[in-house]
């Protein structure tokens, strides 16, 4: 049975919840979309994001708890990259700051990133 599709809102209330195990549940199904379209040089890699027409504010609190399940190791490399491709690319989202867009920008890329100088940059400390 498919899961409906993830709106802004609904992916920043999980990650306000600290729900990582509900949050990795709602993209299992689109991350395999995501990561066969991320092997194959030329494809595209699909985000399913559902687009609400009312803007959230995606803060350095939500990208910070992205990078902690990571850091803590919730979330694989490929659910963290698509999770921030979604927030990066959303016409909902609104941004709380620079660093908020700097840090979506660096994570949704194939750039090599520290996640502990992340998280030091958007004050949101770090898991042991």
């Amino acid at each position: 049975m498919r899961t409906e599709v993830l709106t802004l809102s609904s992916l920043l209330a999980l990650l306000e919840r600290g729900d990582v195990s509900g949050l990795r549940a709602r993209i299992a199904e689109p991350l395999r979309a995501f990561s066969r379209g991320l092997a194959e040089r030329g494809r595209s890699a699909p985000i399913e994001l559902a687009v609400a027409g009312k803007s959230a504010l995606v803060s350095r609190e939500h990208v910070a708890a992205l990078l902690n399940a990571y850091v803590g190791h919730e979330l694989s490399a490929s659910e963290l990259r698509h999770l921030a491709n979604a927030l990066d690319i959303s016409p909902d989202a609104k941004y709380g700051s620079e660093v908020v867009c700097q840090a979506l920008s660096i994570l949704s890329s194939n750039e090599e990133f520290d996640a502990v100088d992340l998280l030091r940059e958007l004050g949101g400390g770090a898991a042991a």
